[in-house]
């Protein structure tokens, strides 16, 4: 590898005497003109012995480069104020390889000593004019291959700002170099190097020419694939693994492989290795190491929600029950206005964590505001996200319903085949800057077999979040939701329409929104249709102001019913590691006497 660079790295200087006898006339100068040899010993001693150390006030007609000269100015050994005056080439110095480092070779620069006089605040003001920068005029790099890996290789020329035209910015043609190697290597040229690496910079004609040219090596396959600990999980293991023997060695598959692994939640360890250290030519050994998880894992919880209170949560994992891979996992919740047991069963199929069947009792306990029922429910899962871009889940479920809700006591037996397609993609981060969400669900219930009446149920949720700025938020929110057909004697709470609350219109109660009975009661509504726009900016680092405007209306007929409820406020969000903690003060306008609730949460809000 040879690195050629033609530079001349003296810039244009304008400052005060510099060398130590300077120090010494200019005192005695002073000491005669006064006449007072005392002072001339004084004054010399002082800033001799004086231990005070320079600081630097830098100033840069571009100022995108004024951090890089501190950093250098800074990394200078201490300077005290006597020394200044003989430490003056240093500090130019300094400053010359600091902003040559963004391609300006002609720097006019100014280094004065804000004060003279005064020994025990040394100052030094440092002044920079760029001049023309140096510019990127041919550029001529042999990367050694063809096909797709090259188009990606050159896509760093852009990314990187190493094109004919562009400044000649020390920072981006390394990185340049190292995203070019950490792209071959990626793709399966783990031998590649640099063989040539020239650079040719002018500096009187302010221009530069690169040469490199790659070795690439050859582009090395998967030899063989070995499985290794945990011996019944193999077989789950292949179906995890889409990288065949024979395949091209590519890291990101590798890492794909290595995140469903650990999301199966089979394994406590699963680490795919490559011997990148082969002696062979165009082959690599790939080796997958597995370790059980416990046979149960059980965390508990405590929380509060401003909508529930207090809770209590249980979560059971038992992520491994036979050599097929079942596994079965259950989240049981009390609280005063909620208590509730889920479980599921999961049978995987072609994709342990894409492709399988669930079975899932749940029983449920609620007492809200006028609704106190108790529901038991098992269904039947297939759930599968490996057939196009939507999640599916095509169930058949069961119910029974015991309730008192408002005026109206009751019970229903409902059998329903339904189905629910989601979409979600959301940026991986804890502030994600973009993001949706679509969930769609319909299901019907089966009046001829064991359903006391035919219900038709749908319910429609999309979510939005964007980054009008690059620190702040908005997020939209849509909901819709419809009963059809069925009689409100037999329509259970459980699917009956609610708001009000954290996730639906601030400022009310949980589940306070709805059509009330003749005594006052609530009674639940067929339909609902719910809205939100949330704003937020930016005040700190990691802290958020914002506002919204959530309304929606729950009803049993549009037509009659146009008590839209409409609940506005204002907020924080703190931008935790776990992800942005929201606290909210909403207040709902359109009432007489307007109530104000405080709402918390955590997380995106998708």
């Amino acid at each position: 590898m040879s690195d050629i660079r033609k530079v001349h790295q003296r810039g244009d200087l304008v400052t005060e005497p510099r060398h130590a006898s300077s120090v010494v006339r200019g005192i005695w100068y002073e000491a005669s003109s006064s006449e007072d040899r005392d002072a001339f010993r004084k004054k010399f001693a002082d800033r001799l012995s004086s231990p005070v150390f320079l600081s630097y006030d830098v100033t840069s007609d571009d100022e995108d480069i004024v951090d890089n000269i501190e950093a250098h100015l800074n990394g200078l050994v201490e300077i005290k104020r006597y020394a200044f005056y003989r430490s003056v080439k240093k500090i130019e110095q300094a400053v010359v390889n600091a902003v040559q480092v963004y391609g300006y070779y002609h720097p006019e620069i100014k280094i004065t000593l804000d004060d003279p006089e005064d020994l025990q605040n040394p100052l030094v003001h440092v002044a920079i004019k760029c001049g023309d920068p140096v510019l990127i005029e041919n550029l001529e790099v042999d990367y050694g291959i063809e096909g797709e890996v090259l188009d990606e290789v050159k896509k760093n020329e852009k990314k990187d700002k190493v094109l004919p035209g562009k400044v000649f910015n020390h920072v981006n043609y390394e990185n340049f170099k190292s995203d070019v190697l950490s792209t071959l290597l990626s793709r399966g040229y783990i031998k590649a190097k640099i063989a040539v690496n020239e650079v040719y910079v002018y500096k009187e004609e302010n221009r530069a020419d690169i040469k490199i040219v790659m070795s690439p090596g050859k582009r090395h396959r998967i030899s063989s694939i070995t499985y290794s600990g945990f011996e019944e999980s193999h077989n789950e293991a292949k179906k995890l693994n889409h990288i065949k023997v024979g395949d091209y060695y590519d890291t990101q598959r590798i890492a794909e492989l290595s995140q469903d692994l650990y999301q199966s939640g089979y394994f406590q360890m699963a680490d795919v290795n490559i011997d990148d250290k082969t002696d062979s030519d165009d082959s690599v050994p790939m080796t997958i190491n597995l370790s059980r998880r416990p046979s149960t894992i059980v965390d508990v919880g405590i929380g509060f929600s401003t909508d529930e209170g207090p809770r209590l949560q249980l979560t059971e994992k038992n992520p491994w029950i036979n050599q097929y891979g079942h596994n079965f996992h259950s989240t049981s919740k009390v609280s005063a206005k909620n208590s509730f047991f889920r479980g599921n069963y999961v049978i995987p199929r072609e994709n342990p964590i894409k492709d399988f069947y669930q079975i899932s009792p749940s029983y449920e306990h609620k007492d809200n505001n006028d609704t106190l029922y108790d529901s038991f429910v098992i269904s039947g899962h297939y759930i599968t996200r490996i057939h196009g871009t939507w999640d599916k889940d095509i169930f058949l479920e069961y119910g029974y319903d015991d309730f008192v809700q408002g005026d109206n006591k009751g019970w229903s037996s409902l059998l329903m085949p339904g189905i629910t397609l989601s979409r979600t993609n959301i940026q991986k981060s804890a502030d994600p800057a973009w993001g949706y969400r679509v969930s769609a669900t319909v299901k019907a219930s089966l009046e001829e077999i064991v359903s006391r009446e035919r219900i038709i149920y749908t319910d429609v949720v999309l979510k939005a979040l964007m980054s009008p700025t690059i620190d702040s938020r908005l997020l939209l929110r849509f909901e819709q939701g419809a009963i059809f057909w069925g009689s409100m004697d037999i329509i259970p709470p459980r699917l009956r329409f609610f708001s009000g609350g954290d996730n639906t219109i601030r400022g009310y109660g949980f589940e306070q929104i709805a059509p009330k009975d003749s005594t006052g009661r609530l009674q639940g509504g067929r339909y609902m249709t719910v809205g939100s726009v949330e704003l937020q900016i930016p005040v700190m680092e990691s802290l958020r102001l914002a506002t919204f405007c959530d309304m929606g209306l729950v009803t049993n007929n549009y037509a009659t019913d146009r008590d839209i409820k409409v609940g506005t406020g204002f907020g924080i969000r703190y931008i935790s590691p776990v992800g942005p903690i929201r606290l909210d003060l909403g207040l709902g306008i359109k009432e007489k006497h307007i109530p104000m609730r405080i709402h918390f949460g955590i997380g995106p809000g998708l």
